[in-house]
């Protein structure tokens, strides 16, 4: 039951809990966008236009683990 949405960069995938997604990119970035793309998708059917909100959120750290 995998729904595939790779030109989105995100595929939902069959998982125990209650719904997966595998999320594909070529940076760190990409793979961040991907997911929050994944997520939303599944929150929402579709989002309105007219309320859709882009903010740009930076994190610095020493390491990625961080």
């Amino acid at each position: 039951m995998a729904t595939m949405k790779k030109d989105q960069g995100y595929e939902q995938i069959e998982h125990t809990g209650d719904v997966g997604i595998r999320v594909y990119g070529e940076s760190l970035e990409e793979i961040f966008a991907s997911a929050a793309t994944g997520m939303f998708d599944i929150i929402f059917d579709e989002l309105p236009q007219e309320k859709q909100l882009i903010e740009e959120v930076v994190v610095t750290a020493d390491d990625l683990e961080e």
